[in-house]
């Protein structure tokens, strides 16, 4: 049942990805200012579920920890998005896996072997191969904002993974990191001053579609916030770790879908047949050499 959770989460973030590209590269440029429009939708949602789960005091700091780092790395993603093609953005995922595997190693005795660093390195070369055909900025600033968008967005999980198994019940442990992921969006949005007049002047232009938009972003993201907190429940971290980068090829078909349909405010994705061509070799390396780290 958790293959099913992973491969619907993929297409859950992806729809999410490919909605946020079209936000940040059609209607506003500012990362915070998008961040904060989804947060308030999300914790209207989020707000009704709350008070249906205990609050977890133990686990309170490390959620919050996992929030808002998770805050920082979705920032990372929104800026990525506007520079390079959000199906390339989700190279970034390989470096998240290979440091949830090194947490499971760590943290939950998971195995580690010979056979598994090759895999870490057929998986770079992958990235690398991903980075240096799509660069719209240095090959060095690349990976570093691919690297660094995955890294934060690892301790989210291993949090969570960590409250499962000391038992916390899974929606709890769904829904305490996201709304500190939420709540960190919107107090930052509205106590930072420029940010602060980027939001008021987004909501006196802001679009029926905008809003659509941020909408399917929304959902998408939770559903998918949802479904890998339940694969976490019941897999391995390091195994759905590495399922994840199954996405970038979602995510290019969602992209291409979202291209037929969406004309001039299509995503950030090139889709000629050399880029087509270069990403399938790229994702393909990648998705071997991750996928040597569960043997």
């Amino acid at each position: 049942m958790w293959l099913v959770y992973i491969i619907v989460s993929n297409f859950c973030w992806s729809i999410s990805d490919v909605s946020n590209s079209v936000l940040v590269n059609h209607y506003e440029k500012s990362a915070v200012a998008v961040a904060w429009f989804q947060s308030v939708i999300d914790l209207c949602i989020l707000a009704v579920l709350l008070v249906l789960f205990p609050l977890e005091a133990r686990w309170m700091p490390w959620f919050f920890l996992g929030g808002f780092l998770s805050y920082c790395a979705f920032l990372g993603l929104l800026y990525t998005i506007k520079h390079i093609d959000v199906s390339v953005m989700n190279a970034a995922w390989v470096f998240m896996s290979t440091a949830m595997a090194i947490g499971g190693f760590i943290l939950f005795s998971e195995s580690w072997t010979l056979l598994q660093s090759l895999g870490v390195v057929l998986a770079f070369f992958g990235v690398l191969l991903l980075s240096f055909w799509h660069q719209h900025v240095s090959l060095v600033h690349t990976v570093l904002l691919l690297a660094a968008v995955g890294l934060l967005y690892s301790p989210f999980f291993l949090i969570q993974k960590s409250a499962l198994l000391s038992g916390v019940p899974v929606f709890t442990a769904f829904i305490w990191p996201v709304a500190f992921q939420k709540i960190s969006a919107f107090v930052y949005g509205l106590c930072h001053p420029v940010h602060r007049s980027t939001i008021v002047h987004m909501k006196s232009i802001a679009t029926p579609s905008f809003y659509i938009v941020t909408c399917i972003a929304v959902i998408s993201s939770l559903l998918g916030w949802l479904l890998m907190t339940l694969a976490y429940n019941i897999a391995a971290v390091s195994l759905v770790a590495i399922l994840v980068n199954m996405q970038p090829f979602t995510t290019m078909l969602t992209a291409w879908v979202a291209t037929l349909f969406l004309g001039k405010f299509a995503p950030k994705e090139l889709l000629t047949s050399q880029s087509v061509t270069i990403k399938l070799i790229a994702f393909t390396c990648t998705f071997i050499g991750l996928g040597m780290l569960v043997y």
